[in-house]
């Protein structure tokens, strides 16, 4: 099902737009001891595996891991 996959992706898209705000963001992810950047890493994951049974492109979450990964390191 194509659908399942381009909504998953644009709910997390969302979120990471959110979470991209430069201070909101940033305040979000710090008063939450960095838990949004868990959860969102989990949910690339599982975005993945989603791509990946429906032969869809999976650059979006890949990319995804690798930016909540780079997310741990406080001041970037």
């Amino acid at each position: 099902m194509d659908v399942t996959s381009k909504t998953y992706k644009i709910i997390i898209g969302i979120i990471e737009l959110f979470l991209g705000v430069p201070f909101i963001g940033g305040i979000f992810i710090v008063a939450h001891a960095w838990m949004p950047l868990v959860i969102l890493f989990v949910l690339h994951i599982v975005g993945i595996i989603i791509a990946g049974r429906e032969y869809k492109n999976r650059t979006g979450h890949i990319l995804g891991v690798i930016g909540n990964a780079l997310g741990w390191i406080p001041v970037l």
